[in-house]
């Protein structure tokens, strides 16, 4: 066997201890992750058509429960909140009465 095979053999075993060891280590740390609360945020916005889905896309991705309530917004924001809290589980759509000298309160 000469030292180029000698070479690709010692390659291909430190290549699979160290694809073995990555393994446990990422799905060690993928179980804590997600077992994790990642906690909740409340969002009240107005007229964000051009931002919302973004960062509502954005929070979904990283676990966090969002909470979002819609002050009247004149463009399609309460839309496209509703049509993400029917597509993904940790975006919450509340409807809300306000006047406008108060704080939304949910119904």
């Amino acid at each position: 066997m000469g030292y180029v095979g000698a070479f690709f053999l010692w390659t291909f075993f430190l290549f699979g201890i160290l694809e073995f060891f990555k393994k446990i280590i990422f799905e060690f740390y993928g179980r804590k992750k997600k077992e994790q609360d990642h906690g909740k945020i409340l969002l009240v916005v107005q007229n964000q058509e051009q931002i919302i889905e973004p960062v509502l896309r954005t929070l979904h991705h990283y676990g966090i429960e969002v909470e979002v309530i819609d002050r009247k917004s004149m463009d399609h924001t309460e839309e496209i909140i509703k049509r993400l809290s029917l597509d993904l589980e940790t975006i919450h759509y509340i409807n809300g009465e306000y006047d406008n000298n108060s704080f939304p309160t949910a119904l």
